[in-house]
């Protein structure tokens, strides 16, 4: 058996909002990833300045590069 609802009820009614995460969980889940991805750069970087002969001008611009990746993680 249908129940009738009175269209004044339905008009009323509150809709619901956004199912799930909040607005700021997008932003902090984005920000995490983002942290993540620097920190696989980071990685990579400071493995090649370790293990990889590099000539003097292209080491200099690496360690440079990985000086700024660590403040902008909060590292340093």
């Amino acid at each position: 058996m249908k129940k009738e609802v009175a269209p004044a009820v339905l008009r009323n009614t509150p809709r619901p909002g956004p199912q799930g995460r909040s607005p700021m969980d997008h932003r902090i889940i984005r920000e995490g990833a983002r942290d993540e991805t620097l920190r696989t750069v980071l990685r990579e970087a400071l493995n090649r300045y370790r293990n990889e002969l590099l000539p003097d001008e292209e080491r200099m611009q690496l360690q440079d590069r990985i000086k700024r990746l660590q403040r902008r993680l909060q590292l340093r």
